[in-house]
């Protein structure tokens, strides 16, 4: 990050007299709306979820229920029905 910032801020110049200030401003709206969309398609919504559901999407383990959605974190109690640990 600290890497883009540098960078960002030296060609600021050469930026500006290249693309005027409105290409500067659309220039930074684009960047904007790709990061943005890249956040809406690849990050998982984390809302409502308790930091242990949250690092159990991210660990390479993943418990599997028949069920929809599973009521506690706890291996054993977390599935009634049947369940497979995919690695």
């Amino acid at each position: 990050m600290w890497l883009l910032n540098f960078v960002l801020t030296s060609l600021y110049d050469a930026m500006m007299d290249f693309m005027m200030a409105s290409g500067f401003f659309w220039f930074y709206a684009i960047l904007t709306a790709i990061g943005t969309g890249f956040i809406l398609l690849y990050l998982p919504e984390t809302r409502n979820k308790s930091p242990e559901e949250i690092a159990l999407f991210y660990s390479k383990t993943r418990i599997v229920c028949d069920e929809e959605k599973p009521s506690k974190l706890n291996v054993s109690t977390m599935c009634s029905g049947s369940m497979t640990i995919e690695i």
